[in-house]
């Protein structure tokens, strides 16, 4: 994707304050950081950073201006100070970007917190919230703090009591902390798929846990790494398989392979039909045995070229020398029997969507996708349609997330019908719903006509086990 911005400074307006006349802390720290010579080498040439001076005066001032900078940035780098959790507007930040974090291919690493006024309880898991954020403010974002504690502002990157001398020290720390994930987005852009492979869905939110468990499963296990994503139709498997993919995709360059599984019984079938060969300029020839073994090492000669890149870089030798591999949909366990993923060759990373139990796969690490949280539903119906500045359509949203109780085509649906219907409020909806949830889901179909992720005749077939559930 473009990046218009290499960085996006997130910060309170009250903590760029000199009363000298001279540049505050904040315009400092910006003013070092474009002419940072470490970054300047890493970013072969000027840095791009998004550093909005203005004050934001309305919801669609943010949208217009903010969102949309946000959404072509790299990284975000967050100020952390009391005014900082003052502010409605840093949070919207805050909260809009972890939502969308996954879509950096930086899971869980795309965003640099600096303390640089000291925060009363901040990192103190016992106090919740913290007592600087209003109730309103904590109402609209209850993850937030959740969020930045989990990421943690380390000594590194402190700079409390607006200490400028400490500023060129902290560029240099997060260079370096920056370097390897700029190498990742890079390579990922290249990563190359099949033919087939679903389009991606920039509206995909949550589930943050989900992919780190899957992360752990594919890049810890010392076979063949194997995870089943099971459960109940509609909830989103195949989104998580195929974000899963894009999130990471900076540890395929081999390619990601998407492979619709139903009705198969022979895993070699599916990796010959699935485009692998086209994807790396190759023609098979012979029995099934000669084309695999052919394929597989023209991939391990591949894979030699890419750990000597990473050595001449000094990043992870293993960096990129995978393949992703999505069995979507399967029925029929003999594909992914043990003696046939035995088969696979160790660089090959496995996805496998399924209904079936997870019993019935021993062998298989499981990754259970139960109901989307009532945390994630919120974000979800937000980031389809945002609530605007009225707290009490936030109020509404989170009371629709607990009605629908985590069914992610249910949710789904509620928030396209209202972002295709704007003089419908979440209040409204939200009393539809409880007045007569069927005939409400029958008339936001027709509303709808299709789901920006699903096609129209997949509604009837996940829909219906969805009603029967709620």
């Amino acid at each position: 994707m473009p990046y218009n911005f290499d960085y996006f400074i997130s910060y309170a307006h009250k903590d760029n304050v000199s009363e000298d006349g001279k540049p505050g802390f904040v315009d400092e720290f910006v003013e070092k950081l474009q002419n940072s010579p470490e970054h300047r080498q890493m970013f072969g040439g000027k840095i791009k950073v998004f550093f909005d001076k203005s004050e934001i005066h309305s919801m669609s001032d943010w949208d217009n201006r903010i969102r949309s900078s946000l959404a072509s940035s790299r990284f975000l780098i967050v100020l952390l100070s009391p005014g900082y959790f003052q502010s409605e507007y840093c949070a919207r930040e805050f909260d809009w970007w972890m939502q969308h974090e996954m879509h950096r291919r930086v899971l869980g690493e795309g965003t640099a917190p600096m303390l640089i006024v000291s925060v009363n309880d901040l990192y103190n898991f016992n106090v919740d919230p913290i007592p600087e954020i209003p109730q309103d403010i904590q109402v609209k974002f209850p993850n937030w703090v959740k969020q930045i504690r989990q990421i943690q502002a380390g000594p590194d990157f402190d700079m409390h009591d607006l200490d400028r001398l400490r500023i060129d020290e902290i560029l240099r720390a997060l260079c370096e902390n920056t370097r390897e994930k700029y190498f990742k987005q890079k390579i990922a852009e290249e990563s190359p798929i099949n033919a087939g492979y679903p389009q991606y869905n920039e509206n995909f939110v949550g589930r943050r846990e989900n992919l780190r468990s899957l992360r752990q499963t594919l890049s810890t296990s010392c076979t063949t790494a194997i995870s089943a994503v099971n459960g109940l139709g509609g909830i989103g498997k195949t989104e998580l398989a195929l974000t899963y993919g894009h999130a990471f995709a900076w540890d395929y360059e081999l390619g990601r392979v998407f492979a619709k599984c139903e009705n198969m019984d022979s895993l070699e079938d599916v990796i010959l039909s699935s485009s692998i060969a086209e994807m790396h300029g190759l023609k098979l020839e012979g029995s099934n045995e000669q084309q695999l073994t052919t394929l597989y090492n023209a991939l391990k000669q591949k894979i030699k070229l890419i750990e000597q890149r990473n050595e001449e870089k000094n990043v992870d030798r293993t960096l990129g020398t995978h393949i992703l591999l999505i069995l979507d949909n399967v029925n029929r366990l003999e594909l992914i029997s043990q003696d046939s993923l035995d088969k696979l060759p160790k660089f090959f990373h496995v996805i496998i969507t399924t209904r079936e139990a997870a019993n019935d796969f021993p062998h298989i690490h499981p990754e259970q996708v139960e109901h989307l949280s009532e945390d994630e539903s919120v974000e979800l119906l937000s980031n389809l349609r945002p609530f605007g500045d009225a707290p009490q359509e936030a109020v509404a949203a989170r009371n629709i997330a607990k009605l629908l109780d985590g069914f992610t085509l249910a949710v789904e649906l509620t928030g396209s019908y209202l972002d295709m219907s704007p003089r419908v409020t979440y209040q409204k909806q939200y009393e539809r719903l409880r007045t007569n949830i069927s005939d409400t889901m029958e008339t936001m179909v027709d509303k709808t006509q299709k789901l920006r992720r699903h096609q129209a005749e997949c509604i009837s077939a996940v829909l219906e086990s969805s009603l029967s559930a709620l």
